[in-house]
């Protein structure tokens, strides 16, 4: 129960809720009731999906065999559960390269970047028959070479 100074503010407040006002808002909004694919009552896809779908369906309810109207609603509860399952390892697999991918470029560009500051900052030592002052057989950097020598 709320008290009698929050029912009107609650009130004033839905009065600036008002909901989505474009296009675009209104239709993602409207799926906000559906629930992920995996559990999902309703079968959202485009197109091309649909083909599939329904061919993977049309091979999996006969080979079942089912006799009567229940053994055929669990024939094809069947079939779909193996394509959400089916698509969602595609995504997951698809995913997981996609991740490879970057990682990959990453360290190919951390590795590069290495290289260059190795170059840039190389490190040499003086030759070893010649003995001098601990600064001369300290190791010393050499710049890159320029773009213009």
């Amino acid at each position: 129960m709320i008290s009698e100074k929050q029912l009107p503010a609650n009130r004033e407040n839905a009065k600036q809720s008002t909901g989505p006002k474009t296009e675009e808002t209104k239709r993602i909004v409207s799926q906000n009731a559906l629930r992920h694919s995996l559990t999902g009552q309703v079968t959202l896809m485009p197109d091309e999906d649909r083909t599939a779908h329904d061919n993977l369906c049309t091979a999996i309810v006969p080979s079942l065999a089912p006799e009567g109207a229940l053994e055929t609603q669990l024939a094809q509860a069947i079939a779909e559960d193996n394509w959400r399952t089916n698509r969602d390892m595609e995504k997951a697999l698809d995913r997981l390269h996609s991740l490879q991918t970057e990682r990959k470029a990453r360290r190919q560009q951390e590795l590069e970047e290495a290289a260059a500051l190795l170059q840039f900052n190389e490190i040499k030592l003086l030759p070893s028959r010649r003995r001098g002052s601990p600064q001369e057989m300290a190791l010393f950097f050499r710049p890159p070479k320029s773009a213009h020598s």
